[in-house]
């Protein structure tokens, strides 16, 4: 059985969209004269972030043991999916705390497609994040933005990962509250 609430979709969704994942950026270093234009060539650099990126993008599968009921048969078992990135290579990965919270047993689905188990590290109740590690070692990892050089108007792209599909997508940043480490 699957599901995944509407707040955990929010949240999945505010985190990524909130930290800038991927990168973030100023301005591209092309002028309106180059051969395709400037367009081609901001398009070119997005697809060269994404492309570098996405190895460090993972599927989390909770897995969740259903109690007994009443009349003494086993519910079953309940799962739900999140996604998350590498940042370590030693196999830390962050997510959204309540992809992990409280789960018997996480797997991670790396972009190459091995499975592998993972450990609850952490979590921050506050900002709703949570770190795991999976097991192994040099693990291709994300490059993060540097926030104290992001300003209104700059793109933030974002790279989930959907069931195993990579998906990307990127927006603006609207405002930014440096007092509360906080994007928008």
């Amino acid at each position: 059985m699957y599901f995944m609430n509407a707040r955990l979709r929010k949240t999945v969704w505010n985190i990524f969209t909130a930290i800038a994942l991927i990168c973030t950026f100023g301005s591209v270093d092309v002028g309106w004269g180059a051969e395709g234009g400037l367009l081609c060539a901001l398009e070119g650099e997005v697809a060269d972030i994404l492309a570098d990126n996405r190895s460090g993008v993972v599927c989390i599968h909770s897995l969740y043991a259903q109690p007994e009921s009443e009349a003494g048969h086993v519910q079953g078992t309940v799962f739900t999916h999140g996604t998350g990135f590498i940042f370590d290579p030693r196999g830390y990965v962050l997510t959204v705390e309540e992809a992990v919270r409280g789960a018997d047993e996480v797997r991670v689905t790396l972009a190459s497609g091995a499975q592998v188990r993972a450990a609850f590290v952490g979590s921050d109740p506050i900002s709703e994040v949570a770190v795991i590690r999976i097991e192994g070692e040099a693990f291709p990892t994300v490059s993060i933005g540097d926030s104290e050089r992001i300003r209104i108007g700059h793109y933030a792209f974002i790279l989930g990962n959907d069931f195993g599909n990579l998906v990307p997508s990127f927006g603006t940043v609207y405002d930014v509250f440096r007092d509360d480490d906080l994007l928008q």
